[in-house]
């Protein structure tokens, strides 16, 4: 835990995205740790690291969506704050609107709804 503590936005992306990659079962202590880590430095996170971290929940089947709901919010604010309209989604990478897709069926799945803007929303589809 004190390795973590270390840990910064981008370490914290790419450890759960390396779980998820792996399918490695993780340690629930571990888990929790990571997640609390995660949700203290939301603003640090970037919109790859968030799509990320997003993607990496789904595949692995985490039940953390109040985190995932944090993120989408993220998301919706960085969307909204670059000036997007509604037709205009260049601002999120192909690769992200991917995982994002995947994200939507895990959310789906578990008959949960993310708010997303609408366009954003239909360009994941």
């Amino acid at each position: 835990t004190e390795k973590l503590d270390d840990f910064n936005s981008q370490e914290i992306a790419n450890t759960l995205w390396a779980y998820a990659i792996l399918d490695y079962k993780i340690d629930p202590i571990k888990l929790k740790l990571l997640v609390s880590k995660a949700t203290s430095m939301l603003d640090e996170f970037t919109m790859q690291q968030i799509t990320n971290l997003l993607w990496s929940l789904a595949v692995l089947n985490l039940e953390y969506f109040d985190l995932a709901d944090r993120l989408f919010s993220k998301i919706t604010e960085s969307y909204n704050s670059q000036g997007n309209n509604e037709d205009d989604c260049r601002s999120i990478s192909t690769e992200a609107l991917t995982q994002l897709h995947q994200v939507l069926l895990w959310y789906e799945e578990n008959e949960k709804n993310p708010l997303l803007p609408p366009k954003l929303r239909k360009e994941i589809k």
